[in-house]
């Protein structure tokens, strides 16, 4: 832990969630008199870890060219659900009080699922080719 006495800042290291609770700032003044002058509540976040994501072919047309998907993309105990084509995601459901945001995309074929918080962002990709092939019904 290091104050810096010029700009009244705390700097803490190593922090863990169990550090989070409320803390005080007192002052003491020259006769040993102790002055509470403030109180933080600390809520301390790890970082994202990367987030997981499946996809799950709902539609195909007949000339592949068209493909709709189910897509879940979770972090720890958050997860959020949307149905995908090729550059639009529609939000079916999200999991209640998280403290991730989670969003998922689609571009250019691609769908990104993206886990962040105040501490850091973490994205994981995976391509509608991955799970829109045709095997039978296509014609080539």
């Amino acid at each position: 832990m290091e104050f810096n006495t010029t700009d009244l800042s705390l700097h803490i290291e190593d922090l863990t969630e169990t550090d989070s609770g409320v803390y005080s700032a007192e002052t003491t003044d020259t006769k040993g008199q102790r002055t509470d002058v403030a109180k933080y509540n600390l809520h301390v976040q790890e970082a994202v870890p990367k987030p997981t994501l499946n996809l799950m072919l709902l539609q195909l047309n007949s000339s592949g060219l068209s493909c709709k998907v189910s897509v879940n993309c979770s972090v720890r105990d958050s997860w959020v659900s949307d149905t995908c084509d090729q550059d639009l995601c529609s939000q079916v459901q999200l999991s209640p009080g998280s403290d991730v945001d989670l969003s998922v995309e689609s571009e250019r074929g691609t769908v990104f699922c993206s886990g962040s918080n105040g501490v850091s962002r973490e994205t994981q990709s995976e391509p509608l080719t991955s799970v829109c092939k045709c095997v039978t019904l296509c014609s080539y």
